[in-house]
């Protein structure tokens, strides 16, 4: 077994954060004015650049031609995997003189140490005698292979070859790492030079390695890479576009001044077309700073003109007249766009009638442009409403009246422009008048209700969501309002990826957002079976036992801090459980300490108390809180200033409060 680090407790805990490795946040690009545009390298410099995984020197020189160190190369994978967090955490770390990585770290910079040891913790320096480490010993290639196949296969895979080494000095290639070239060479990921040698001893060049990790990538786990967005473009967007990854279809935003490389060379957004295969790096915002475009596809694509003749939404045919008055349908897959006044619509929001310009790519619909709508809008109140011969009344803003029978011809919109049933419409509601050749051609309601949607991505600013295998993408409302049961006050920040969610939009946007299969309770634990992949607790209003089952992936915590396994909690532990479709995501251990109360505010559910330390703190008080007075199950009405308490909290949230 390997040997452990000597630490404190709270180091301990930094260490144990190996197995959870941070995402990466961008940097600011350096031009380096020894990297030109036509130099070979600059596409994998300014890549490793804007991952932090590389930094340049004090005069805005990069020495692309200097030889890299040992203790550099271990760097460069440390923050290539994502655990440069872990690693400035490590610094800190105290070694015992007897420890196997003591002489290691002897007399390297600070920032070298927290690279080693987390290096060593991963699995990825080896000590053997053959293979051996020496932070200041320039990397050859020999050892830099060894170091990138093992780092590779810790975090992802490298296919495996039934070649043999082909070099002409392959004799020289140490037999420590001969199965590691012949890894590296088969994957491409390592060649040799073109007078077929390898040249095993040769030190390996700072720009060699940004073209060594960037050609790593792609063997690497997209767990490690979590800034980084691999796929097929689906649809290509004004402001960006969609890629099929494989989690899921993404949204990426892709402005100017984002660096896009077809192989070596610059190439512009215009460039990018459906169907290409990219990796990307993206900052938090999902907005792309760099771009590779690895296969760029050919396609047929040509545009045809005509005339909405109509639209089957159950069958998802559209059909057109074209300017030789013949009638063609098209599959519309949910990927098709549909743009008017440069706004995307719904396809159900196109009218009969209305002029189009379709785009195909090889015979499929891709894009659908309305040149000339046919409509015209009024809005009105609806002030009557005839169940039984399905006829609406309603009043326009000049106060005239119109009598509408809602027929197969009439559609019910909602504002989205998803179809409605009559008994969606509400008396006074305001409502908008759709009207074709001064027929009425369909009645909106001003705000959509849409249940049963599945969130698959989401983050602050926007969600996509899913129902029926159809994508569809909202941005948030400045006002949204978030409900999940047992939140207080939740915001997008609490939404996840798998969501069941209830949307109500308006102009386009989601005002608010439900949440129908997830909550937060509280619990009293008991015991967990590990066997079973489950908890018993017990419901800390209602008392009753009852098991839940979690995955092997819930997150465990205790003041923010994460919790290496369920051998952290004890019998009687006070903890608050998110759980979704009766599974455990994440469970929360609660921290107890007695206080004193000094303040108390019903209208904004908060109490201020005081503990032993005589610093104050502010609590509140969820709709799972429970609150107990002499024993017995009360209300926090009975909890007063001046009273001392028992509080178990998990952050600023009372789970539990006695006297």
């Amino acid at each position: 077994m390997r040997q452990k680090f000597i630490v404190t407790t709270l180091l301990c805990t930094l260490l144990l954060s190996l197995i959870f490795p941070s995402v990466l946040s961008a940097n600011t690009l350096q031009n380096f004015d020894d990297v030109p545009t036509a130099h070979w390298a600059e596409k994998f410099i300014k890549k490793m650049d804007i991952r932090n995984v590389v930094e340049g020197y004090e005069n805005n020189t990069f020495r692309p031609n200097q030889g890299i160190r040992q203790q550099e190369a271990v760097a460069m994978i440390v923050r290539f995997l994502g655990y440069q967090d872990e690693a400035e955490a490590a610094k800190s770390l105290e070694v015992r003189e007897d420890h196997e990585l003591y002489p290691y770290i002897q007399g390297v910079p600070e920032w070298s140490k927290g690279n080693i040891l987390v290096g060593a913790q991963l699995g990825l320096i080896s000590l053997a005698s053959d293979a051996g480490f020496n932070p200041t010993e320039e990397a050859s290639r020999a050892w830099m292979t060894k170091l990138l196949i093992t780092s590779i296969q810790k975090h992802g895979s490298v296919p495996a070859t039934t070649s043999n080494l082909q070099f002409t000095d392959s004799d020289s290639i140490p037999p420590w790492v001969r199965s590691e070239v012949n890894l590296a060479t088969g994957a491409e990921i390592v060649t040799g030079y073109p007078d077929g040698t390898f040249k095993p001893e040769r030190t390996v060049t700072r720009a060699e390695m940004t073209a060594l990790l960037a050609k790593a990538e792609e063997f690497v786990s997209s767990d490690y890479l979590k800034d980084i967005v691999r796929g097929k473009i689906e649809v290509k967007q004004e402001d960006g576009a969609i890629v099929n990854t494989d989690s899921g279809l993404e949204k990426i935003f892709i402005q100017d001044d984002a660096l896009l490389f077809q192989e070596n060379n610059r190439i512009s957004f215009a460039q990018l077309k459906s169907s290409d295969e990219i990796s990307a790096i993206i900052d938090s915002n999902d907005q792309v700073l760099f771009l590779d475009l690895l296969n760029a596809s050919e396609r047929k694509v040509n545009e045809i003109e005509g005339t909405v003749y109509v639209y089957d939404a159950s069958k998802e045919l559209l059909t057109i007249q074209d300017q030789t008055q013949n009638l063609t349908s098209f599959k519309v897959a949910s990927t098709v766009t549909v743009n008017k006044d440069n706004k995307a619509i719904r396809i159900s929001e196109l009218n009969t009638f209305d002029k189009v310009r379709i785009t195909l790519e090889e015979g499929e619909l891709k894009h659908i442009e309305v040149t000339e709508s046919y409509e015209h809008q009024k809005e009105a109140e609806i002030i009557s409403i005839n169940t039984t011969e399905r006829v609406v009344t309603v009043k326009h803003a000049d106060h005239s009246y119109e009598v509408i029978s809602i027929n197969n011809r009439v559609k019910l919109l909602d504002q989205q422009g998803a179809h409605i049933s009559f008994d969606q419409l509400k008396m006074n509601e305001k409502v908008k008048i759709n009207y074709h050749e001064d027929q009425v051609d369909s009645i909106q309601i001003p705000v959509s209700h849409m249940s049963d949607y599945v969130i698959t991505q989401v983050n602050t600013r926007r969600a996509i969501v899913t129902k029926d295998g159809v994508n569809e993408e909202y941005n948030f409302d400045s006002s949204l309002k978030v409900l999940i049961k047992g939140y207080i006050e939740p915001s997008s920040t609490d939404l996840l990826v798998g969501d069941r969610v209830k949307l109500k939009l308006s102009d386009g946007k989601i005002v608010e957002i439900e949440v129908l299969n997830r909550e937060r309770k509280a619990f009293n634990f008991d015991f967990s079976d590990s066997s079973a992949n489950a908890i018993r607790v017990k419901d800390l209003k209602t008392n009753q036992l009852s098991y839940i089952t979690y995955d092997s992936d819930v997150k465990l915590y205790q003041n923010n801090s994460a919790l290496r396994s369920l051998t952290s909690f004890n019998q009687g532990d006070r903890v608050l459980i998110n759980i979704r479709d009766g599974v455990a995501l994440r469970i929360d251990k609660a921290i107890f300490n007695n206080f004193d109360i000094t303040a108390r505010d019903d209208a904004n559910k908060t109490i201020t108390a005081r503990n032993r330390q005589y610093s104050n703190q502010t609590f509140r008080f969820a709709d799972h809180t429970v609150v107990i007075v002499n024993n017995t199950t009360s209300h926090i009405t009975n909890i007063l200033v001046g009273d001392g308490v028992n509080i178990y909290s998990v952050g600023n949230e009372i789970v539990e409060i006695r006297k």
